[in-house]
């Protein structure tokens, strides 16, 4: 994960190599690491060369499903805009909730806003879904 950070930032005398980054953070991505899963998310949606939403998605949800918080709040607004992922409000309101009840701010403010966006019912659904995946432990699946 360091080593996948340094290149993504050109950190500690190391030129900046957005490549090698990839590599070193898929290398912990895939062992579970969800820092390195949201980095990943973060140079799919915002890295020039690079950007693929659906890449983002898959490593925002990795990282939400790890617990990550800001992984959570960024697969929220991909589901607001509909990228890389279908337009889903009630998706959005859920990983922004459980964004929120770990503190983010950002993510209560913006849940807020999509919840005036939903019906009642898509209300109840989109609090069931987040208290189901709070049961599974952040699992949606």
């Amino acid at each position: 994960m360091k080593l996948g950070s340094v290149y993504r930032f050109g950190e500690k005398g190391v030129s900046r190599n957005i490549n090698k980054a990839i590599k070193w953070l898929t290398l912990a991505a895939e062992n579970g690491n969800e820092y390195a899963q949201y980095n990943l998310g973060q140079i799919y949606q915002l890295e020039i060369n690079v950007v693929d939403y659906k890449l983002a998605a898959k490593w925002y949800l990795l990282g939400a499903e790890n617990g990550n918080a800001f992984s959570q709040f960024k697969l929220g607004t991909l589901y607001i805009e509909g990228k890389g992922v279908s337009k889903n409000l009630k998706y959005a309101h859920m990983w922004l909730n459980l964004s929120g009840v770990q503190g983010n701010y950002r993510a209560i403010k913006k849940r807020i806003s999509v919840q005036h966006k939903l019906s009642t019912s898509e209300l109840k659904l989109a609090r069931r879904l987040a208290n189901q995946c709070l049961r599974k432990n952040f699992k949606s699946r």
